[in-house]
């Protein structure tokens, strides 16, 4: 049976927990301290991503009635301040929490010697999108590359000669190859890989398109909004090859993404938008529901189940809302500040979206979906154009 390399990542064991000062004196251990939060900047690149989700949530929760269990750590900075290598998810759970401090040991290391820290005790976590796997990958790469062990970041898949990916490897649950393929996905441009993070770019037709210049890579993002469709794994090979010969251009793309693949063909229920009889009026919730596909959730219109009153639009898994104001009057100012009271009283999140030209209108719900943690990558004058081609081709089939 091969054999593991075990790596102390100097994380706090059970034991260590309750220990007091002395006690943690007497066995050689960093001291607890508790430091402004004020004077703690977050690591540099830190790839790992900080959700405002139901999990932090709970995290908030805990801390407020436990206060914080496992110590964050820090490491001091030349300019008096301190840099969190450690507990992001904790420390920004404290300042959720309403907390000025948070406890933390501080450590003396090397900027190196913090990353592979980070990397090591992030990828504990149960959950890990491809993004931040591929990012903390290729900073314990660098990181042993400057101290002075062997690297190789020629990263094809196939090759077998023994190099650093292999020494990640082991400590982790992938294989080398596939600690390899996830440091490729770094060459994607930020705006595809969110749509591998999305799932909905397969891992590896996102491996092939990541050997696409950046200028092909935007190219082929455009058109995927246009086709409203993503690259098989063939496809994606067939584009990585014509970018090799030097033959991947705009009518390549648009030829090889023009395939129909049913499968992921993205389906929008119109019926709402028959119900108000003119687009213009249907255009807010379309969005809404079009948006929230994007990462498989489910939408509500109408609705008066979750606080009592009609809300315009509603994703109940987000507990998120959407109310849409017209002209702005006395009346609508009132309605307003209820549904705003209401949805505090249920912890709901609502956005109430000042109707305006249709392009200006799909900017604001991507910039209110923001808020809530959602980021959508697309172009708002096409995502109106492709809802009228979608609405009037149902209409004209009775649909």
């Amino acid at each position: 049976m091969k054999s593991v390399q075990k790596i102390d990542l100097g994380l706090t064991g059970y034991d260590e927990l309750f220990m007091n000062d002395a006690e943690r004196k007497e066995n050689k251990l960093p001291r607890i301290y508790d430091i402004p939060i004020s004077e703690i900047d977050d690591f540099p690149d830190h790839p790992f991503k900080v959700k405002l989700d139901e999990d932090m949530d709970q995290l908030v929760q805990s801390i407020k009635e436990r206060g914080i269990i496992t110590p964050v750590t820090l490491r001091p900075k030349e300019d008096g301040r301190y840099e969190i290598v450690s507990g992001h998810r904790r420390k920004k759970a404290c300042e959720l929490a309403g907390f000025d401090t948070v406890k933390a040991e501080v450590r003396e290391m090397t900027r190196d010697e913090a990353i592979i820290l980070m990397v090591e005790s992030n990828l504990q976590r149960s959950v890990i999108l491809p993004s931040e796997k591929a990012f903390s990958y290729k900073m314990r790469l660098e990181a042993m590359k400057r101290q002075g062990q062997r690297t190789d970041l020629t990263l094809s898949p196939v090759e077998t000669k023994l190099r650093s990916s292999e020494l990640i490897a082991q400590n982790s649950g992938d294989s080398r190859a596939q600690v390899d393929r996830y440091i490729r996905l770094t060459e994607l441009i930020p705006e595809l890989l969110d749509l591998v993070d999305e799932g909905r770019i397969a891992f590896r037709p996102a491996v092939e398109l990541s050997y696409l210049q950046k200028e092909e890579q935007s190219a082929l993002l455009e058109q995927i909004a246009y086709v409203d469709a993503t690259p098989s794994l063939a496809q994606a090979i067939k584009l990585k090859r014509f970018s090799q010969d030097g033959k991947l251009n705009n009518e390549v793309i648009e030829s090889i993404m023009s395939e129909e693949k049913p499968n992921q063909r993205e389906k929008i229920n119109i019926k709402y938008a028959e119900a108000r009889r003119f687009i213009p009026a249907s255009v807010p919730y379309l969005l809404v529901t079009m948006y929230a596909k994007q990462y498989g959730l489910a939408t509500r219109t109408d609705d008066e189940k979750l606080i009592g009153a009609r809300i315009d639009a509603v994703i109940p898994e987000l507990r998120l809302a959407f109310a849409f104001s017209q002209k702005g009057t006395d009346r609508e100012a009132k309605v307003e500040e209820v549904l705003r009271f209401l949805c505090k009283a249920k912890r709901i999140q609502l956005f109430v979206i000042r109707q305006k030209d249709p392009i200006a209108l799909a900017t604001e719900i991507k910039q209110a979906f923001t808020k809530a943690n959602l980021f959508i990558h697309s172009d708002s004058q096409r995502d109106v154009a492709h809802l009228r081609k979608r609405y009037f081709a149902q209409k004209n089939n009775g649909n």
